[in-house]
């Protein structure tokens, strides 16, 4: 075997042992899969150099030359594509099908020689003699062009890594020069070479870039990019051309928008639309028509609220480029300023309701005791009263007077009650609970009380303890089931579920039911301090707003929205107990 041959089988046997590597990976990176196709490439290179250095027959020898060069045609592209895939250049990582066109001219090269016979364009071919065509240098000169450009983009890269990792940035800059340098000493002749050294210097290149690609992991530290901070927003991104129609989003738009792939190419105005019905179109079309927009509530039809933004992008002539809309989520926002409303008018209210409970207390307890004694005054009178007359009239009407003025005076002591609970803190003792029992007492004391319908229990066991006051928490889970069946009004085939879940550290209780549900324009102000949807004989519009408190005062939070099963939902979140 020659100098040529050895030198070509050593090539091959590098590059073998590389690909084998690199496929034992099993990575599905584009990356990783070019660095396949540019081995392979350099193996079928190297392989046919061995072949063509061997002493063989002439068909063996055009046998050889088809092999090499279909590494040839293979080889500067795959090296150029490559260089684009690993320094992450923006076109190539946007569309990378669209450089598929590149290996047309490599393939139609590689046709051109497997018909030379037939038009002797590319080269005269005979034993020991190869005299090269045009065909042959317009094939040369496309892959110079390819290896050329893959290189100018390692060495830029190089530039760049140097101030990080100077001995990659060394590695990566020889990588890419060696090849070029040995490819044109061979090809012009600057340096006399007994053999072509162009797929050995491949070989070495592609054995410095395996471990500075995979094991120094130089590229993975490139600078982040602006289209890799809009891929990672939380927040939907849409993005329109100059005559405002839909270009491309961000994966966050994608999820908001899972009709996104046809969507492409409409009306920006309309994309919103399919977002905020009511107001995505208007909004749009401002955008369009003043180049810049802030809307701090736009509602969604599953029931979120946006804050978009949106703005016309100038080229540097000072004309339109495209438009930006950016959407942020405010839902969680909206519900914790709600929240904190609602912590501050309970305050509020508390406050006042001290004074007011105090005040009324002592004239409610000397009205009590003057009713009292005005029931036994009448009694008293009707022993001696005559039996017919005015005066008999007034006196049996009397004691049911009496007792309605005590209910009334009874519902007052209700509400001062309520009232006085609303004006101070529990001092009710907390301890481990389990929530399965209290759920339970709930459901059993909900059932003597007036209502309809059915109520389903669903009670995972092992759930987590939680710290609270028993009788505190079944007083909020009676109050919320005790309304949830007289939502029901009168249906038999009502149904109240209470569902216990634990997720991320907290219990949460939901009792749903399926009555007619809470009305959006109400939603915000249900756990208001006096405000009830009940008749003024059936609620004092302290119930909700009692529980409320009390779930506060455990650390956790009472929600309402509405129901799967078309009515109401009222959440209790409690704190789970650490183990």
């Amino acid at each position: 075997m020659n100098h040529a041959a050895l030198a070509n089988a050593a090539t091959f046997a590098l590059t073998l042992l590389l690909l084998t590597v690199v496929l034992a990976r099993r990575s599905s990176r584009m990356v990783d899969g070019l660095l396949c196709l540019l081995l392979s490439g350099i193996l079928v290179w190297s392989g046919g150099a061995v072949w063509r250095a061997m002493p063989v027959s002439h068909e063996q020898m055009l046998a050889a030359h088809h092999v090499v060069f279909f590494g040839v045609s293979v080889v500067p592209v795959t090296w150029f594509l490559l260089s684009l895939a690993v320094t992450r250049v923006a076109w190539f990582e946007k569309r990378p099908a669209h450089t598929l066109w590149l290996a047309l001219p490599g393939l139609l090269f590689y046709l051109a020689f497997a018909t030379n016979p037939g038009h002797g364009q590319f080269a005269h071919i005979d034993f020991e003699v190869f005299e090269r065509g045009p065909l042959f240098w317009a094939m040369i000169a496309w892959g110079f062009v390819c290896s050329t450009a893959g290189t100018v983009v390692f060495v830029r890269h190089a530039r760049w890594l140097a101030s990080r990792e100077r001995r990659g940035a060394l590695l990566l800059l020889s990588a890419g020069l060696i090849p070029q340098f040995f490819a044109a000493t061979y090809l012009f002749e600057w340096i006399d070479w007994p053999l072509d050294p162009t797929p050995a210097s491949l070989g070495v290149s592609a054995a410095i870039l395996y471990p500075v690609i995979l094991g120094m992991r130089a590229f993975e530290d490139l600078p982040l990019l602006r289209r890799d901070v809009i891929e990672h927003l939380p927040d939907p991104v849409l993005i329109a051309d100059p005559e405002g129609r839909l270009v491309d989003l961000n994966p966050a738009a994608r999820r908001l928008l899972p009709e996104a792939r046809a969507l492409r190419h409409q009306p920006l105005q309309e994309v919103i639309a399919r977002i905020s019905p009511h107001h995505g179109a208007p909004a749009g079309e401002e955008i369009l028509a003043s180049g810049e927009v802030m809307l701090p509530d736009v509602p969604s039809e599953d029931g979120r609220h946006f804050r978009l933004r949106g703005a016309r992008v100038e080229s540097q002539y000072g004309t339109a480029a495209g438009f930006f809309v950016v959407l942020h989520d405010r839902s969680d926002e909206l519900r914790a300023e709600r929240a904190l409303r609602q912590a501050q008018r309970l305050d509020s209210v508390g406050m006042l309701a001290a004074g007011i409970a105090h005040e009324l207390n002592n004239p409610l307890a000397f009205v009590n005791a003057n009713l009292t004694h005005l029931s036994d005054a009448v009694a008293a009178a009707k022993s001696h009263a005559p039996s017919h007359g005015h005066e008999a009239e007034l006196l049996d009407e009397a004691p049911s007077v009496l007792a309605e003025t005590r209910q009334g005076v009874d519902r007052i002591a209700e509400i001062v009650s309520g009232m006085q609970r609303l004006s101070r803190r529990t001092d009710g003792i907390r301890e481990p609970l389990d929530v399965g029992p209290v759920v339970e007492e709930a459901v059993r004391m909900a059932a003597l009380s007036t209502g309809s319908g059915r109520v389903e229990i669903d009670l995972p066991e092992d759930l987590p303890m939680v710290t609270g006051s028993r009788g505190e928490l079944v007083q909020v889970l009676l109050n919320l089931i005790v309304n949830a069946r007289q939502a029901l009004a009168d249906r038999e085939d009502g149904r109240v579920r209470v569902r216990v879940r634990s997720a991320d550290g907290a219990v949460d209780i939901e009792v749903e039911d399926d009555g007619p549900g809470i009305p959006q324009a109400t939603i915000d102000r249900i756990f208001d301090p006096f405000f009830t949807t009940k008749a003024p004989d059936q609620g004092t519009g302290l119930g909700l707003p009692i529980a409320y408190d009390l779930v506060r005062d455990h650390g956790g939070r009472l929600t309402a929205d509405r129901s799967p099963l078309g009515g109401a939902r009222f959440t209790v979140c409690l704190p789970a107990r650490a183990a």
